[in-house]
């Protein structure tokens, strides 16, 4: 699965690493961001990101999958 977001640009803003976690039939995905440096001035500009996520498995039948923070809305995906 294909997730982005808007963040703000190396190596102020990079993705660490990418938590999911699976209650039932709803998979909650949480985007963990952190620096690569520290001792840089960081300018303050949106930048569009985006990464592939691996949910595994899935069992047939309709999930909902969520981000855990953000304003994007649970979709739903039906495995046959």
């Amino acid at each position: 699965m294909k997730v982005s977001w808007w963040s703000g640009v190396e190596p102020c803003n990079v993705l660490d690493s990418v938590k999911i976690e699976r209650s039932g039939t709803e998979i909650a995905i949480t985007l963990i961001e952190g620096a690569s440096r520290l001792d840089i001035a960081c300018i303050e500009i949106a930048q569009l990101k985006a990464t592939i996520v691996d949910l595994g498995d899935l069992e047939p039948g309709t999930w909902t999958i969520r981000a855990t923070s953000g304003e994007a809305r649970p979709i739903e995906i039906t495995i046959a």
